[in-house]
């Protein structure tokens, strides 16, 4: 736990430093999170939100994936969660988790060329959510479970039913305009001086990077042989424990080692398709 305490302190000194705002907030969220202290390469989105891409291009099996990425955004909040809770029982800091909504703005001004194409002027806003943002994405949530049969909330992100709930759950919120729902971690530093204190204690070594990369790598590995161990009729497209943990490990190579490159000319992104051209300011 001191390796995450040592990363993230590094990261959050920086951006209250640089970052800031004039109510001592900085506000990010979980993913960027884990890709600025470098926890994850710049890969893992990619690959994450482009996954039966990246099964067919590295031929590794789509359920492998899913369990990869469910497995690993759960250790990424854990220990990101335990080292902001860490920093605020030393008095550092307050934090908290913050829905936010990013909507479309029209000023209702539209144009329709002679080609047919809807021209309008459109900026997209992000605020907190409200009760009644939230109740109706727990709607929409509902509404695209059904549509896509998910049965466990895991279905919704980490299965082959992923992408039909998650342009369901798109339809339905465009029904407000909204276009992205998303989780958001606010927070406040206390004191800059007792942080530049507590900083000093945590020597940021030339290594670590690589440290850290290796423990997190370490830990996913060593979870999935033990799932394999528990329940090993359910992993039965692999010949062993070996054969099973080996994808575990080039996935890893792949989304968490920073010196990898970044594989966006191998793995394209899924084209989002609107229905309608818009000029966006």
């Amino acid at each position: 736990m001191l390796l995450y305490i040592n990363i993230l302190f590094h990261y959050y000194w920086k951006k209250i430093i640089n970052g800031h705002d004039q109510n001592r907030k900085i506000d990010i969220t979980l993913g960027k999170w884990a890709r600025e202290i470098n926890m994850v390469n710049q890969n893992y989105n990619l690959c994450k939100y482009n996954k039966e891409e990246t099964s067919r291009a590295i031929k590794y099996e789509l359920d492998t994936i899913n369990e990869f990425y469910n497995k690993s955004d759960d250790m990424i909040e854990y220990y990101i969660m335990n080292a902001l809770d860490y920093l605020k029982s030393a008095g550092l800091i307050i934090w908290r988790d913050v829905y936010k909504i990013t909507s479309e703005v029209s000023d209702e001004m539209v144009e329709i060329d002679s080609d047919g194409v809807v021209h309008a002027n459109i900026k997209l806003e992000t605020r907190e959510a409200s009760k009644e943002d939230m109740d109706f994405y727990a709607a929409c949530i509902k509404v695209a479970d059904e549509k896509a049969n998910i049965t466990n909330a895991s279905e919704r992100y980490y299965s082959k039913k992923s992408q039909r709930f998650n342009e369901a759950l798109k339809d339905e919120l465009y029904k407000r305009k909204i276009k992205l729902v998303y989780k958001s971690y606010e927070a406040y530093y206390i004191d800059l001086d007792k942080c530049s204190f507590v900083l000093n204690q945590f020597p940021h070594q030339s290594n670590i990077i690589k440290k850290f990369n290796d423990t997190f790598t370490e830990m996913i590995i060593g979870n999935a042989q033990k799932r394999f161990d528990k329940s090993p009729r359910k992993y039965t497209i692999y010949e062993s424990k070996d054969d099973y943990s080996l994808c575990f490990k080039g996935l890893c190579e792949m989304t968490i080692n920073n010196e990898t490159e970044y594989l966006g000319k191998r793995i394209n992104k899924r084209k989002v398709e609107d229905e309608y051209t818009l000029q966006i300011n």
